[in-house]
């Protein structure tokens, strides 16, 4: 019982210290990056665990549009999972209850960045979308981004 108890105490107390940031998105820079205004402040937001198109890539645009119509200029909340290298806040965003992340698999916007993943049900999205040649999933031969950016 002691065991169950202090597991308990632990999971909340570490819920308890994962930083949230709550504002209005102000612009969105492709399909898994976009910029936050939070307490007058603007905030760089890489999407976790996702990795979309990149702009000059095929579907790249469409991917940019898509995370656009969900989020620009509405109140979205950011679960703050890290800090990458280029300082940008890599976090999991919500609009209410929505997951943006999980809606752009799902939807053929992004691949599962399967080097950061840590929500494994998002591989069954993107096996779904990929079955359903939802999104860059109709293109002949979509490459994933983080292959296309060994090649620039």
């Amino acid at each position: 019982m002691r065991t169950v108890t202090l597991l308990v105490f632990l999971l909340t107390a570490a819920n308890a210290f994962t930083e949230r940031i709550v504002g209005e998105v102000v612009r969105v820079s492709d399909g898994d990056t976009l910029t936050l205004l939070a307490n007058e402040k603007q905030h760089k937001i890489q999407l976790a665990e996702i990795d979309a198109p990149e702009k000059e890539q095929p579907w790249g645009y469409n991917a940019k549009q898509a995370l656009s119509k969900k989020v620009f200029r509405e109140i979205i909340t950011v679960d703050v999972v890290d800090i990458d290298r280029y300082g940008r806040v890599v976090g999991r965003i919500w609009r209410g209850e929505r997951d943006i992340s999980r809606e752009l698999v799902a939807e053929g916007h992004a691949w599962v960045y399967r080097q950061y993943m840590t929500d494994k049900n998002l591989l069954n999205d993107e096996r779904d979308a990929r079955e359903q040649q939802l999104g860059l999933w109709s293109l002949e031969n979509p490459v994933p981004p983080w292959e296309w950016r060994g090649v620039e």
